[in-house]
């Protein structure tokens, strides 16, 4: 009985262990790889630093995406908006595009004052799709993370991204072009700008 008790627990450690070491090899590679698989898509910065130029660079908020229609900026236009994306964050995405050569004529920044108030922090995790780890430790330092901000940005976030990205993909990619949503956000009336 001790035998076959002692098998059971043998095949049970080795089993966690197994399942332990697979969670933890995805955690690496999703961080470290994730951006490779953004490198042909029709948004975000490994996008554009294949492009390695761009004429008009728009960087923000998804609220500065929404008041530009990416359909009418010419073909070497590029938006970058991330949602809730302050300050310190747009310097981050500039340092690194130009750490990465890509060579920009004319830069817009979104200065979104509700962002200027509130402590450094990530609010849109799909930026961290966009890094490998140590652009996620630098950003990580950045923010002055907590051990949940931790947590969030190398073990919770865009797993659903990864895990169903032959489906995620194509149906997201569709609605972007060079970097702005397809998607129409309808404006609001002179009513509703009064009401509010």
């Amino acid at each position: 009985l001790y035998e076959l008790l002692g098998d059971i627990m043998k095949k049970i450690i080795i089993t966690v262990l197994i399942a332990l070491l697979v969670c933890i090899g995805f955690i690496f590679v999703k961080n470290e790889f994730a951006h490779l698989l953004l490198r042909n898509a029709n948004y975000g910065m490994p996008a554009l630093i294949k492009k390695g130029k761009v004429n008009n660079l728009f960087i923000g908020s998804s609220t500065f995406r929404q008041g530009i229609d990416a359909n009418y900026l010419d073909k070497d236009d590029y938006i970058l908006s991330y949602n809730g994306n302050q300050p310190v964050l747009e310097y981050w995405i500039l340092n690194k595009l130009i750490n990465e050569g890509v060579k920009i004529e004319n830069l817009y920044i979104d200065m979104y004052g509700y962002t200027l108030y509130n402590n450094p922090s990530i609010s849109d995790t799909k930026i961290l799709m966009e890094t490998n780890i140590n652009e996620k430790i630098e950003l990580f330092n950045l923010i002055n993370g907590s051990f949940k901000e931790l947590w969030d940005m190398f073990v919770s976030s865009n797993n659903e991204i990864v895990i169903t990205y032959p489906i995620y993909y194509p149906i997201v990619n569709k609605n972007f072009i060079r970097g702005g949503s397809t998607i129409k956000s309808e404006g609001l009336t002179k009513k509703k700008l009064n009401d509010l």
